[in-house]
C-alpha cells in the first residue's frame, strides 16, 4: 500500500474504486460537488469526510491542464487551504496528494514544515525536532617526521573543525482513535508485497503513528 508523507494511505486502487462511484462525471461536476462539499468550516463535519476524499482522488485522474483556467488558481487556493487546515487526516492526506500529483511542491513543502500542535479537534498533527550535532573533536597535535613531511599535502583536505550547524526536521503524526481496525494491502493490490497481509489490529489508547 502507498502512503505519502505522513497522510493517509492513497493507492492506484483507491482512485479506482472511488472512481466507481462518480465514473463518467466531467471535470466541472467533479468541481462543482467538491465546492459544494467545501464550502464554509462550519458546515464541514465528519458526514461528509468520505465524499471530499473521493473527489479528491477522482480529480486526481485529470492532469492540470485539464482543469479549466478560470477555475484553476480558485482550486489550487481551496487545495492549499484543505491541506493545511482540514482535521481530517484522510482528507489532509488526499489534498496533499492531488497538490503533489499537480506539481505543487512548494505549497506542501510549506505546510509539511510548519509546526502544527497536538489538538483533539485534529486527527494528525507535526512536530518540528532541532537537531544540534556536536562538532567532530579536533585530533591531537604531535611532533612527528611523516606528519611534518604530510602536513603541506593534506593541508587543504582537512575537514574544517568548528560548529556545525543546526538542521530542524517534521514529523507529522496522524492520531488513531481506540479501537479496532484491520491493516494491510488487499490480495488485488497492485505492486502489493508478499508481507502486506491483511489483518485486524485492536488500539487501546489513542496512537499517534509519524511519517516523515
Amino acid at each position: 500500500m502507498r502512503t505519502d508523507r505522513c497522510q493517509a494511505p492513497v493507492s492506484r486502487l483507491s482512485v479506482a474504486r472511488h472512481l466507481s462511484v462518480v465514473g463518467g462525471v466531467g471535470v466541472d461536476a467533479l468541481l462543482d460537488l467538491f465546492q459544494l462539499v467545501t464550502r464554509s468550516v462550519s458546515e464541514r463535519s465528519s458526514r461528509n469526510i468520505r465524499p471530499r476524499y473521493a473527489l479528491l482522488l477522482a480529480l486526481g485522474e485529470f492532469a492540470l491542464n485539464e482543469i479549466p483556467e478560470s477555475r484553476c488558481e480558485p482550486l489550487l487556493k481551496q487545495l492549499s487551504y484543505t491541506y493545511r487546515d482540514d482535521p481530517s487526516s484522510g482528507v489532509h492526506g488526499a489534498a496533499g496528494w492531488l497538490l503533489r500529483q499537480w506539481g505543487q511542491t512548494d505549497v506542501v513543502r510549506e505546510v509539511d514544515q510548519t509546526p502544527i500542535p497536538y489538538s483533539l479537534d485534529r486527527e494528525w498533527f507535526t512536530l518540528a525536532i532541532t537537531v544540534i550535532p556536536k562538532s567532530p573533536l579536533k585530533p591531537e597535535e604531535g611532533p612527528s617526521e611523516d606528519k611534518v613531511g604530510l602536513e603541506s599535502e593534506t593541508a587543504e583536505t582537512k575537514p574544517p573543525f568548528g560548529p556545525l550547524p543546526s538542521k530542524t526536521f517534521y514529523y507529522t503524526f496522524i492520531l488513531f482513535p481506540s479501537g479496532g481496525s484491520e491493516i494491510g494491502s488487499v490480495d488485488d493490490e497492485p505492486d502489493r508485497d508478499k508481507d502486506e497481509l491483511r489483518h485486524a489490529v485492536k488500539f487501546c489508547p489513542l496512537v499517534p503513528l509519524g511519517f516523515f
